[in-house]
């Protein structure tokens, strides 16, 4: 196999380690080298449930499993779920996407993926094995996937060698382009409905805080007047702001 070229700014990765924290990696995973790594001591960890293709899978999360995706990769082929199976199956991995969470044409969640034990960029070791494409989505390491996605194709790694890379993203049919419209427009009309819920019961708390220091100014005025005491009321105009005069 040739060696994995990488343009010249790809030198500042991380290269990746076989052994990290005392823990080795497993000897029949194939590790491309090169790869950009993350120290993931902050992060959380979830458990990978199962391996559904090379650019999708499912994890735990709070009990419950999650279907996934790869951010910014393309992997229909049956090796690039043999790759990705050998990468992270029974393995942990830590999440990392931006705020505004992206989605495949399936409609899940996509993210980039790191291996706990070692902290390598699972997204760009599948194209740096030669197994897919550059998605469409974007993210902070859309540059470093395009540039691992050329070095791999120029080397002919992987299935470049046979030309059996194609762009095989499912396109979805007209009926699921207007399910999916009709699931985001209750999305979205459920979250203006959260808003407005959230949105009257601070009004309800505030309305609840200003009567409860007027039953306290006036209880307050009461054992003031039982006691002997005397109050003065005085009321006051507002004065307008910013010495703007009242016309």
């Amino acid at each position: 196999m040739k060696p994995l070229l990488f343009p010249s700014f790809l030198a500042l990765a991380v290269p990746l380690s076989l052994t990290v924290a005392g823990q080795s990696c497993r000897a029949d995973v194939r590790v491309p080298q090169g790869l950009y790594a993350k120290d993931l001591s902050r992060h959380n960890k979830y458990r990978v449930a199962q391996v559904l293709g090379g650019d999708r899978l499912t994890i735990w999360w709070k009990g419950q499993i999650v279907r996934m995706g790869l951010l910014g990769v393309d992997a229909k082929r049956p090796e690039a779920t043999k790759f990705l199976k050998e990468q992270l199956d029974g393995q942990m991995v830590c999440l990392d996407y931006g705020p505004e969470i992206q989605r495949n044409e399936r409609g899940w969640p996509v993210a980039y993926f790191y291996r706990a034990f070692d902290g390598a960029l699972v997204n760009q070791a599948v194209l740096a094995g030669g197994f897919g494409l550059v998605a469409d989505h974007k993210g902070r390491h859309c540059d470093l996937l395009h540039a691992t996605a050329d070095a791999a194709q120029f080397n002919a790694e992987g299935l470049w060698k046979d030309g059996l890379i194609t762009r095989t993203t499912v396109e979805p049919s007209e009926e699921a382009r207007e399910a999916w419209a009709v699931t985001s427009r209750h999305r979205k009309e459920a979250r203006a409905r959260l808003l407005i819920y959230h949105e009257m019961q601070d009004r309800k708390a505030m309305e609840w805080t200003r009567l409860m220091i007027e039953a306290q100014k006036w209880a307050t005025i009461q054992e003031v007047i039982r006691r002997g005491g005397s109050v003065r009321m005085q009321w006051t105009e507002q004065q307008p702001r910013d010495g703007v005069p009242n016309f």
